[in-house]
């Protein structure tokens, strides 16, 4: 597929620039500190998993049903699904640090309704807040980095971003359990206040722009034809649904892990913290393997790396559930080799979608998370609803979307006689 020609990124020619610089018809930027662009990245999902050992409490303070209190984690992933849709676009067209600036007030007056909610239905209209306003963190500093390094360093770069960007979400399950037994469940969302006060209060005075070449989007339908466009991409689908997919067996284990170790196995919420991050260090560890070998194997073979290693801890995971009695250790372990998969193939699943089409980098990134988050959703969703005693709803439903995974990347990437970027 040929780059637009004005696009020198995207065909992977030497940049006139240093690397780590912005050009504008000759002019260098200095782009914002990658620092940044992994903080607004890394506060969602930090936010999201602070929440998670406080799922069971919530259900006891406010007298409701697992599957109410559930709806706010379902709600915060539709959050983070819909704000890519516009977030991603719109970048497109009016640059990246507007758009970031909006997205972490949003963040910051989620929290705060969050933070003082009196009732259940206050607290999921914040969590959707919040989400919507993260999710510009995520497509900002995916489509940033494209600006920066181009198709060539992206992955490469992504994966480094990743393995850093996931410390947050490793240890907020921690803190979110110590916070939950010594203080109560507003601790948390105190915390993710102040965080989130801080991240605005940088990115207001150090969000510095990326994206100069800026994409004409007026109207409805500009948007939808964007959209349209990555869509009908055979290429695309085949990353994009292999990046939701496989985000989806992550968020699959986040809607049915807490229930089981929690409720089922009546463990504390700080175990529960601990072993989710042993879970978020295998992550990492997939991310830099992502960082120290994108470049030299190419997102094809890093991608099926990935692919292969999440696979086999699924099959595990079945004999798993279906073979041994339920342990803290057992709900865990297949998800520790997943994430090492899933960590190593995801950078370069999004790095293969932004380059698929360039000019439209924010659209693709928004796409792809939405997709991701969607799908996320829907795992999270389905979980609630036949999650029981066992082990076994959760192996399945990460197991099929291990090979749903791969399916969509043979089918549109891989399949002999298909295009390869």
């Amino acid at each position: 597929m040929s780059a637009p020609p004005d696009s020198t990124a995207a065909s992977g020619a030497p940049s006139p620039v240093a690397v780590g610089t912005v050009a504008d018809a000759g002019v260098v930027r200095r782009p914002p500190p990658i620092a940044l662009l992994i903080s607004t990245a890394a506060i969602g999902p930090g936010a999201l998993n602070l929440f998670l050992p406080s799922i069971p409490g919530l259900a006891r303070a406010f007298d409701t049903s697992f599957a109410t209190v559930q709806l706010a984690l379902t709600l915060y992933l539709v959050g983070l699904a819909l704000g890519p849709l516009l977030y991603g676009p719109l970048s497109d067209r009016f640059g990246r640090r507007p758009i970031l600036l909006a997205g972490c007030g949003l963040f910051v007056f989620g929290s705060i309704l969050c933070a003082i909610a009196p009732a259940i239905a206050v607290l999921n209209l914040g969590r959707l807040l919040q989400a919507l306003g993260a999710s510009a963190g995520t497509v900002v500093a995916r489509a940033g980095v494209y600006d920066i390094y181009g198709r060539d360093r992206s992955a490469s770069t992504l994966g480094y971003v990743t393995m850093v960007t996931a410390i947050a979400p490793a240890v907020a399950p921690g803190i979110g359990g110590v916070l939950e037994v010594w203080f109560g469940w507003r601790a948390s969302f105190i915390l993710v206040l102040a965080l989130g006060a801080v991240v605005l209060g940088w990115a207001i005075v150090a969000g510095r722009e990326t994206h100069f070449a800026r994409v004409k989007l007026p109207g409805i339908g500009a948007f939808l034809r964007s959209f349209g466009t990555l869509l009908s991409t055979r290429v695309y689908l085949g990353y994009a649904l292999f990046g939701a997919l496989s985000a989806c067996v992550f968020f699959s284990f986040l809607g049915g892990a807490p229930h089981l170790v929690i409720d089922v196995l009546q463990r504390p919420p700080s175990e529960y913290g601990f072993y989710f991050l042993v879970v978020s260090v295998a992550y990492m560890a997939g991310n830099f393997l992502a960082g120290r070998l994108s470049q030299r194997l190419g997102t094809g073979r890093m991608i099926a790396l990935g692919f292969a290693i999440m696979l086999i801890a699924a099959l595990l995971q079945l004999v798993v559930a279906f073979t041994l009695p339920l342990s803290s250790f057992l709900v865990f372990m297949p998800m520790v080799i997943i994430a090492v998969g899933n960590g190593a193939s995801l950078p370069n699943a999004i790095a293969g979608a932004v380059g698929v089409h360039p000019r439209l980098a924010g659209a693709g990134a928004g796409l792809f998370g939405f997709l991701q988050m969607t799908l996320g959703a829907v795992g999270t969703a389905v979980l609630g609803l036949i999650a029981g005693t066992t082990q076994v709803p959760l192996a399945w439903v990460m197991a099929t979307c291990v090979v749903g995974a791969g399916l969509a990347y043979w089918l549109g990437v891989a399949r002999p006689g298909r295009p390869r970027l």
